[in-house]
């Protein structure tokens, strides 16, 4: 944990939309933004896991790219459904 200022709190997740989580997906784009990420907790809700599936199946994403967008998704922590979160 590194030392803080008065009213400063350390962010231990960041909840990423589905584009930043397609964003993500080109390595060079990744790199850039890597020392924001480090340390970090990412999270996707259900639907964004819902919404990236469904977009790659739209394009008729072949296996070898699948596999790809699997192993990405397996980088973030996913929120489930809850009643709470969909009356936000």
């Amino acid at each position: 944990m590194k030392d803080l200022g008065p009213g400063e709190t350390e962010v231990l997740a960041l909840a990423l939309e589905t584009q930043d989580a397609v964003v993500l997906l080109d390595d060079a784009v990744a790199t850039l933004y890597q020392h924001h990420l480090v340390g970090k907790e990412l999270v996707i809700s259900f639907m964004t896991l819902a919404e990236l599936l469904r977009w790659a199946l739209s394009r008729s994403w072949g296996k070898p790219r699948m596999a790809k967008l699997e192993e990405h998704v397996r980088k973030f922590a996913v929120h489930p459904f809850d009643v709470g979160l969909c009356r936000i």
